[in-house]
Formats: structure tokens, sequence, C-alpha cells
């Protein structure tokens, strides 16, 4: 995997990656858990902070989740070769004690027999000497041989079907324990890609629908827009006027000219219902509608007389 893009700020926004703080993983996880964060958030592409802080979470438990998988990998070793180390030890003590310690033992008392009767500026005792540390170091290369070929061989084997079935029991509950870890961290994993796609696709596209809302309710860009859609509506709102009422731009009996008003979509809708209301039966027949539709024919006469 190449240079992460975490470290130069490419990726993750400054003031998100404050708030992540230092990553809460082992030591040795850290890179790996900045990898797994820069190439989640290439992926996924967060929209905004409820985004990556799921993204975050997704890097926390995907880089556990490796992490239990390669220390489930190493018991059946670390235990075989712990095994295996303890019967090298016996085997090289036993080995030890059985050919070099009577081997030197011999020895030596054979050298100090031999330079009992000799001075001490005699030339054959330093001959003597050199003999026997010629012998001494001889042996302890042959010894050094062995210890070399035991050790292989017990490293060869330690890894043996027989040696993991045997060093089962010392390994097995912690591989459990270390299974029921990981059974949490990916039922974490999964929770969190679950989370990240239900506020993506619910509360997150609401919150950006609202926020697009906002943006496109400015008059100067959308006044054109707004006036088109109120234009088929128009028509029907002027047909359903009562005989007499003033026309729309006059200016009403207060003398206080009307304000332009951009009618919404819903707003339109309700006036429709409220006019088509007014012109059925039951509508008619309530007192307040009679008299209401007097005093606005008596409004309109009186309107009229005076144009």
């Amino acid at each position: 995997m190449g240079k992460s893009v975490v470290d130069n700020n490419t990726v993750i926004p400054r003031n998100v990656k404050t708030l992540f703080g230092k990553p809460a993983v082992v030591r040795t996880e850290t890179k790996i858990y900045n990898e797994l964060l820069s190439a989640f958030a290439q992926e996924l592409k967060p929209k905004d902070t409820f985004e990556w802080l799921y993204v975050a979470d997704l890097a926390y438990y995907r880089a556990n989740i490796q992490h239990l998988r390669r220390i489930m990998s190493q018991f059946p070793e670390y235990h075989c070769n712990k095994n295996a180390n303890a019967r090298l030890a016996c085997l090289l003590k036993d080995h030890y004690d059985t050919n070099y310690v009577p081997f030197f033992d011999r020895s030596q008392k054979e050298y100090q027999q031999t330079i009992k009767d000799l001075d001490k500026n005699d030339p054959e005792l330093a001959k003597i000497k050199v003999e026997y540390e010629n012998k001494i170091t001889a042996k302890a290369d042959e010894l050094n041989e062995e210890i070399e070929k035991m050790t292989e061989e017990v490293e060869r084997d330690s890894l043996s079907y027989d040696n993991q079935a045997g060093s089962f029991h010392s390994w097995s509950a912690d591989y459990q324990a270390a299974e029921r870890a990981l059974a949490l961290f990916e039922k974490g994993y999964k929770d969190a890609m679950r989370d990240f796609e239900e506020h993506r696709y619910g509360l997150g596209e609401r919150l950006r629908e609202a926020k697009m809302k906002i943006i496109d309710v400015e008059p100067e860009k959308n006044s054109s827009a707004a006036a088109k859609a109120a234009a088929p509506i128009e028509p029907q709102i002027a047909a359903k006027d009562e005989i007499g009422s003033p026309p729309q731009n006059s200016t009403p009996l207060t003398g206080i000219p009307l304000a332009p008003c951009k009618l919404t979509q819903e707003t339109r809708g309700l006036i429709l219902t409220l006019l088509l209301w007014l012109s059925s039966e039951p509508a008619r027949s309530c007192p307040n509608f009679s008299r209401a539709t007097a005093q606005g024919n008596a409004r309109g006469k009186a309107e009229t007389r005076l144009i």
C-alpha cells in the first residue's frame, strides 16, 4: 500500500480529523488504521460529520478485526514453540550432563595428574597445557554441533500436527476468548456499516434536502421560476372572483397599494380549495356566507359608482 494520504489532510478535513483524536488502537496497528481510514474515506466519500464518524468507526473495527485474526493465528505456533523450547532444554541438559560433564571431569583429573610432578619452569608443562586446552576445545566444538542438530530437529517438528494436538489444551482457551472478542468487533463493523447506510439515505438525505430548499428560496434567483409556476393557476383564480370585485392590480378602497406577493405552490392550492368550497351548495346555505357575499357585492357597486 502506498503512502497514506491521511497525514497531509488531502482526504480528511482538518476540523473533522480533530474530532477523531489519537487512534484508539494498539500502537503497532496505528499505520493500518490510518490506511483503512483513508481508503474508506475515498470509497464512501462522507458528506457530513455524521458520516465521517461512521467511517472512523469502520476503520476502528476493521483494524481490530485484522489484529485479532493475526493474534489467533499465532496461538498454536506460540504454544508449540514454547513446548518445543522446554523439550529442547531438557534434551540439551541431558546431553550435556551425559557427555560433556564426565569428559571434562576426566580430562581435568588427567591433566592435574600429569603436571603434578612437573616443575613450574619445566618446558614440558606448557606443552601439556596446550594439548589439554586443544582437547577441551575440540570436545566443546563437537558438543555445539550436536546441539545445533538437536535444535533444528526440535524446531522442525514443533509445528507438526502431533505437537499441535498435544499443545491444544494450552492454547484453546485463549483462542476461544479471542474468538468472542472478534465476534464483537465484527458485529460492531456490521452495525457501523448499517448505520452509515441508514443515515446517508435517511436522516442525512433529509438534512441535505432541507438545506437545498433553504437555498432555493432566494427571490433574486427564483423569481422567474415562481412566476412560471404561478401562471397556470392565476386564470382559475380570476374566474372565481365575484362580479364587481376590483381588478387584480387596482388600488383597494383604503388607498394603500398592495405589495406584490409571491405565492408558493401550497398557498395556491389552499386558495383554489377555498374558492371551490365557497362555490359549493353547503357553503351558500351558510348564513355567514350570504351576509359576506352581500357585503362584497355592496363594496363592488360602491367602487363602480366611484369609477
